[in-house]
């Protein structure tokens, strides 16, 4: 039979060098990905191509309002379309199209999301015009509140956190109270306008 002592000796040995390895540092964030003009310089994930601008042009427009967005800015000479910063739906939202998964229901069910569409229309060198849409998908961020008194209670509905509550970035800034944040594309609503815009173009 194997003693109990030698065995125990060894667990200890083993749990105490576990406990005194240093932990492995977070991966290191680039703040540059939680601005939209980062996603928005990556590469499409779908496209259009049309011989005629306009119809092209009026194509975009009806797929983009066809999928519950609004549009915002309008620039028929350069080319670019894009719509106000919409929330996005929740599961029972039905009747809305604007976001084109289950897991971004889910997403968005859970928390608060938003996504702007953009189309960008360009003559190619063919002669031809390509529309590109891009979406971006924002989370919004909500100071927490850190409540020590049943007095204070009221404090957690105000918009203004009080002076030197405020907390700071790893960089020394102060963090603003509310905010959104880019935290990438949607893909799959961009393939969605694409095809959208494409079964306008043949009817």
């Amino acid at each position: 039979m194997m003693r109990p002592a030698p065995i125990l000796l060894a667990l200890v040995a083993c749990l105490a060098g576990c406990a005194s390895r240093t932990p492995a540092p977070p991966p290191t964030q680039n703040p540059a990905t939680a601005d939209a003009a980062y996603w928005l310089n990556q590469p499409a994930a779908a496209s259009v191509v049309s011989d005629d601008f306009t119809t092209l042009w009026r194509a975009c427009r009806r797929a983009t309002i066809g999928h519950s967005f609004t549009m915002d800015r309008v620039d028929f000479r350069g080319g670019l379309m894009t719509t106000l910063p919409l929330v996005s739906k929740q599961f029972f939202e039905l009747w809305r199209s604007d976001v084109v998964t289950p897991y971004g229901v889910a997403e968005s069910s859970l928390d608060t999301i938003r996504r702007t569409a953009r189309f960008e229309v360009r003559r190619r060198d063919d002669g031809r015009y390509e529309a590109v849409p891009k979406v971006v998908v924002e989370r919004f961020s909500f100071a927490e509140r850190r409540i020590t008194s049943v007095a204070r209670f009221a404090e957690m509905f105000t918009v203004e956190r009080t002076e030197g509550g405020r907390e700071r970035d790893r960089y020394g800034g102060d963090l603003p109270d509310m905010y959104w944040y880019a935290t990438g594309r949607d893909h799959a609503l961009e393939q969605h306008l694409a095809a959208a815009v494409r079964a306008d173009l043949r009817s």
